[in-house]
């Protein structure tokens, strides 16, 4: 995510003060890049979709929302540097992510990732937190999400259609994750999409 600083007094709408204080802030963080966790994520993709596909009272809240992710921004840890990202990288984690990419339109088992990744069940999942900061299980309901979305907006598949093609046992339960994840429900992110 990158940000436009120069309205010091107005930032995100909040009175010359706060704006002040959290622009000052953000400019003189030490590092660009930082590990969020699924909580700010979370956050974002929630403020975005309020910002994006809501009413302006949506927006009052979504703009709320992404200012308590960037007010939290100094208490998280910096990103190293790449060539020591590239160091610590785990390729046996990396299988994982290729196989939830290219699996992502099928139920996906834990099991089957550990078994990519050359790990126990119990190794998989502490490893796979360690290096992405959620859950394995928190991971593969993202992509599955961001691939819902990319469904909704490009094709007039059914709703039902889209749930079983992303492995879901019915599309109560998709419609129930979607919403949890991204506070809309999949008809309502359909017509705000089409609508814009």
């Amino acid at each position: 995510m990158q940000l436009d600083l120069k309205e010091h007094d107005n930032f995100l709408g909040l009175n010359q003060h706060y704006s002040n204080i959290l622009c000052h802030r953000l400019l003189n963080m030490d590092q660009h890049l930082y590990h969020v966790g699924s909580s700010q994520i979370s956050m974002l993709r929630t403020a975005f979709n309020l910002i994006s596909y809501g009413t302006e009272d949506d927006s009052i809240a979504g703009v709320q929302y992404l200012t308590c992710v960037l007010a939290s921004l100094n208490y998280l840890t910096a990103v190293p540097a790449q060539e020591e990202i590239n160091e610590q990288l785990n390729s046996d984690i990396g299988h994982a992510l290729k196989y939830i990419e290219q699996n992502i339109e099928s139920p996906i088992s834990l099991q089957e990732l550990a078994q990519a990744s050359n790990y126990s069940l119990s190794r998989f999942k502490a490893k796979f937190k360690e290096e992405l900061g959620i859950t394995p299980a928190e991971y593969i309901t993202l992509q599955k999400m961001d691939r819902a979305q990319m469904l909704l907006k490009t094709t007039d598949d059914s709703i039902t259609d889209i749930a079983y093609q992303l492995g879901f046992s019915s599309s109560n339960y998709f419609c129930s994750v979607f919403k949890k994840t991204l506070s809309y429900s999949p008809a309502a992110y359909r017509k705000s999409f089409s609508q814009s």
